[in-house]
């Protein structure tokens, strides 16, 4: 019963972050769920959790959504990414399989680190520039990331935070319909290689309540929050995240 609280609690939280960031549910997630099972299962079963509070998010933000251009520009705003993401994910996950991932997330948490550090104080003499080149390689670092660790949100998203630019409500809906995408085609390549199996889905149908209840909350919060604190509030969790992942694996 309690790794079912557990779950709960996590996925509240892990919510509330993706409505707010447009990311970093499975990041929270992660920090949790890998004590009673086993990594490459826990990261598959938080990202199915995270397509509840995906489908919330973009639920809660309909009227502000056109729907008429809205999945023409997605197609626009995210082939190339989203291609490079799948492509990085599916390979890794078919390699991954009885490598013992500890040592391999410690240097993922650091990673995490420095990529706050860099934006939070020197993003402005380095910005990043949205092109194709920042596209392939954001996207397909991001799912080599997303299929080891669960985690592939951080680089995505700076990606899109520099594409939108100002537009809070196109970042934060772009990024779910993305991370929805991906995480059906990880689902379905977990499966098939048996990472995942039946005894997940009690996991799953709890952070599905969890996670709903997170998003709702998160949504209300973003509403009221800044381009420029949203930045600030996305580098300084991606510099937490590498934080307590380091703690973790150390």
């Amino acid at each position: 019963m309690f790794v079912y609280i557990a779950t709960f609690l996590a996925a509240i939280l892990a919510g509330l972050v993706q409505a707010v960031s447009g990311f970093g549910a499975g990041i929270i997630l992660m920090l949790v769920m890998p004590a009673y099972m086993p990594m490459l299962q826990a990261s598959g079963t938080s990202s199915i959790m995270c397509m509840s509070g995906q489908v919330t998010t973009l639920y809660s933000f309909r009227k502000e959504i056109n729907f008429k251009t809205f999945f023409t520009d997605f197609i626009k705003d995210t082939l190339i990414p989203i291609s490079c993401y799948i492509a990085g994910s599916v390979i890794v996950l078919n390699m991954v399989q009885g490598v013992d991932m500890t040592r391999l997330k410690l240097l993922f948490g650091i990673f995490l680190l420095v990529l706050a550090v860099y934006y939070l104080f020197l993003a402005k003499k380095a910005a990043l520039k949205p092109d194709k080149k920042t596209g392939i390689f954001c996207g397909g670092l991001s799912g080599v990331f997303s299929g080891a660790f669960g985690g592939g949100g951080p680089l995505i998203a700076i990606y899109y935070l520099a594409y939108f630019g100002r537009d809070k409500v196109k970042y934060v809906t772009t990024l779910q319909v993305f991370f929805f995408v991906t995480s059906v085609v990880n689902m379905v390549t977990r499966i098939l290689n048996g990472i995942l199996g039946p005894d997940c889905i009690p996991y799953v149908l709890v952070g599905f309540a969890g996670m709903a209840v997170g998003s709702s909350i998160g949504v209300r919060c973003v509403s009221k929050i800044d381009a420029d604190m949203l930045k600030k509030i996305i580098y300084g969790f991606i510099g937490l995240s590498g934080v307590l992942t380091i703690i973790q694996n150390l």
